[in-house]
């Protein structure tokens, strides 16, 4: 019902050394950019122990997608990048975010370039958002 933040504050999963964020870990990525987009300021709080090397060293990236095509994306991903995927679930069951979808926990390959996996990424039919926050 507003279409102005004055500051929003948040946390990360995991930073890297350019202030790059995975986050979404919790399953609301999708409206976690939307209040960052809509956000006039976007204060991030994490202390030294999410920083990394490089994002995906500690932390799977969250890839909020389609119920219909998960299972095709997941597989895509999968054969393309090299990186390992599965649905995420919570008590052996599925995890459902706030709108409806669900979420991909991709464990990258090492040093996977967050700007292409993004763009790969956000471009699958199915794929409403990733857990990167770059720039």
């Amino acid at each position: 019902d507003v279409d102005h933040i004055d500051v929003a504050i948040d946390g990360a999963d995991e930073f890297d050394p350019q202030l790059n964020l995975i986050k979404g870990g919790g399953g609301a990525l999708f409206r976690e950019k939307v209040i960052d987009e809509m956000a006039e300021r976007f204060v991030v709080i994490a202390d030294e122990t999410k920083q990394v090397d490089y994002l995906g060293q500690t932390f799977k990236l969250p890839v909020e997608v389609d119920r219909f095509n998960w299972m095709l994306v997941a597989k895509k991903i999968e054969k393309d990048t090299k990186a390992k995927v599965s649905r995420r679930n919570v008590e052996d069951i599925t995890f459902i975010t706030d709108n409806d979808n669900y979420i991909l926990d991709v464990e990258l390959p090492p040093n996977t370039d967050p700007y292409d996996m993004h763009e790969y990424s956000i471009h699958l039919t199915g794929v409403l958002e990733t857990g990167y926050f770059l720039d």
